[in-house]
């Protein structure tokens, strides 16, 4: 066995080796700053009592013999020492983030300070070392005045040896998570009819994220998991909020289907009109009724009466309007206050479920989907119905109130639609109240 071989195989079946190998397991950095230099100086102690056999050799090149040597030596030690070998290429790169040079003292300045050259050639006072003229250190540049540079020397001790060895991975996580942050913030506004695609992609984002951390100290890796659940949740949430309103809209949309399967125009009329379970058919209308102190055609037809007043019967046509306008108007309002109450609970019951999801780590879309379906079953929104109304009675006569504000203010489409959907509404509503109390218990 070489020289080299034999001075790397001590090291690595001695205890500082056995010491940093079982410090990197824990992520003990202290344990494995300690590891590592004690390392380093049995690898430099080794590697000069053999450069000085060298030196003594009766051969005129020396010079050959002292690469061929440092080559093999390095090949050995990446090959026997594989996890320092790894700790050291993350400290040059750590240390490479973070400006630290290398250098040769070569003097000292009017303050006896040490002199250092750069690795660009500037010279670099050492403010408060002094450095033995031939010796190399490590510094970092502090300040720039013309042609001199000022620094320190960079001693590596344990917190900056965590520093260092986990700079690139904190930077990747950094980066990662600047990507991840600015996806979730434009993330409801970009979601399109499926947004399972992207949220498994940065769901997936964040797992690799976490994976990351494994290299990192524990309070770190918790601030890093609690901002990766704070995104899980928004995702997952918004995510699973959309579909959840999209699903039970399409589920409605194919019951009219099948309830309206031999007339096509009726089937056409019902899908086209304010739905029960249809949330977005209510957005329009919401703005016609409750964006002001009247609905949108009431100042029309106000106006169209007040033109044809000219006798106590058009006047009174006038003064009956405003009144049943009074009396209804309030109804209609009433009726899609309430159904947004119901459509919030739904909301309130999808973020109480998604949250849960984000909170088990739930990486697959389609477990999220079917935990979304399982929760919005037809009896789960019938139950939810019943909490809004209190009979079939009150959500019926709350209803109605909207088809007659549409007749007075003869939207007939509103009111032709609104009749052909009556007789599903009648049947959802006796299966959320009828069946109810018959019922067991």
């Amino acid at each position: 066995m070489s020289q080299t071989s034999k001075v790397i195989k001590d090291i690595a079946t001695g205890e500082a080796y056995t010491q940093l190998t079982s410090s990197i397991e824990q992520n003990d950095y202290k344990s494995m700053f300690e590891a590592y230099a004690l390392i380093e100086a049995e690898l430099q102690e080794g590697k000069t009592k053999i450069e000085e056999g060298i030196e003594n050799l009766p051969v005129r090149n020396i010079r050959d013999h002292r690469e061929k040597f440092q080559k093999a030596f390095d090949q050995a030690r990446v090959r026997m020492l594989p996890l320092w070998d790894q700790i050291r290429r993350q400290l040059e790169k750590g240390m490479q983030s973070n400006g630290v040079l290398e250098g040769e003292v070569f003097g000292a300045g009017k303050k006896g300070d040490s002199l250092v050259k750069a690795p660009d050639g500037a010279v670099v006072v050492l403010g408060g070392a002094k450095i033995e003229p031939g010796k190399r250190v490590k510094f970092t540049i502090m300040q720039e005045a013309g042609k001199v540079k000022f620094g320190r020397v960079f001693n590596l001790e344990a917190q900056n040896f965590y520093l260092m060895v986990t700079q690139e991975t904190r930077d990747r996580v950094r980066a990662m998570l600047a990507s991840i942050e600015e996806a979730v913030d434009t993330f409801q506004e970009r979601l399109q009819e499926d947004p399972w695609p992207e949220l498994g992609r940065l769901l997936e984002d964040l797992e690799a994220v976490k994976s990351l951390t494994a290299a990192l100290q524990t309070e770190e890796r918790r601030r890093i998991f609690n901002q990766i659940t704070r995104y899980r949740r928004v995702l997952i949430h918004q995510a699973g909020t959309r579909f959840m309103f999209k699903y039970i809209a399409e589920r409605e949309e194919n019951e009219i289907q099948q309830f309206y399967q031999d007339g096509q125009e009726e089937r056409s009329r019902a899908l086209s009109a304010l739905g029960l379970f249809r949330r977005y058919t209510y957005d329009s209308v919401k703005q016609e009724i409750l964006s002001g102190e009247k609905p949108e055609g009431y100042t029309e037809i106000v106006n169209q009466l007040n033109e044809e007043v000219d006798s106590m019967d058009s006047a009174m046509r006038l003064l009956d309007f405003e009144s049943a306008m009074d009396e209804v108007h309030p109804r209609a309002k009433g009726y899609l206050e309430r159904m947004d109450k119901f459509f919030d609970a739904l909301a309130q019951k999808a973020r109480r479920v998604t949250e849960t999801l984000a909170e088990k780590g739930i990486t697959d879309h389609q477990e999220i989907r079917l935990a979304i379906e399982t929760a919005f079953t037809p009896e789960a929104l019938l139950r939810e119905l019943r909490y809004t109304f209190r009979s079939p009675r009150d959500f019926l006569s709350s209803r109605k109130a909207f088809l007659e504000l549409n007749r007075m203010l003869k939207n007939e489409e509103a009111v032709t639609a609104e009749s052909t959907f009556r007789p599903y509404l009648n049947y959802k509503v006796q299966q959320a109240f009828n069946s109810h109390r018959q019922s067991p218990g």
